[in-house]
């Protein structure tokens, strides 16, 4: 198993942040004002969610497909070497820790969710903030409890 490429491809080619600030055209989202953005990337709301929709993914794996679960480590190094070239791409603006450390979990668990999309239940939780990211904007909360509500953007 591998890291599909086209996910890493298409990481590579959004346009980080590009849109914070402007009015967002996605549908089903909350937009918050940017000046609350670190706050609710901190929240223990939005860290639990991204916590549940990373172990969902780990426990269905785990139940449903234990061999090719078996990979998860060897994978987990190779998003992390793939996502070095993200790393450089990011506008300089993105000097809170707080705010790379959840990107870095999120694209990380994207990558994760990528190679065993196969083996995983629609809709894909990490490929939908992924699209949030393409939009220019950040996902950073989330409104009720992962899976049932609504996530919240900046």
């Amino acid at each position: 198993m591998q890291i599909p490429a086209a996910a890493i491809e298409r990481l590579l080619r959004i346009d980080w942040f590009a849109n914070i600030g402007k009015p967002a055209s996605l549908a089903g989202v909350r937009q918050i004002d940017h000046g609350e953005l670190g706050s609710s990337l901190t929240s223990d709301a939005w860290e639990a969610t991204t916590l549940e929709a990373r172990n969902a993914i780990t426990a269905r794996l785990a139940r449903l497909h234990p061999s090719r679960y078996q990979a998860w480590n060897d994978l987990a190094g190779q998003a992390k070497t793939a996502l070095r070239p993200i790393w450089q791409k990011l506008p300089v603006a993105l000097a809170d820790d707080a705010a790379l450390a959840d990107l870095q979990w999120i694209l990380h668990a994207y990558l994760m969710e990528a190679a065993y999309s196969r083996q995983l239940a629609a809709p894909l939780f990490f490929a939908s903030l992924v699209r949030v990211y393409e939009a220019g904007h950040v996902p950073c909360g989330w409104d009720g409890e992962w899976p049932a509500g609504r996530l919240v953007i900046c």
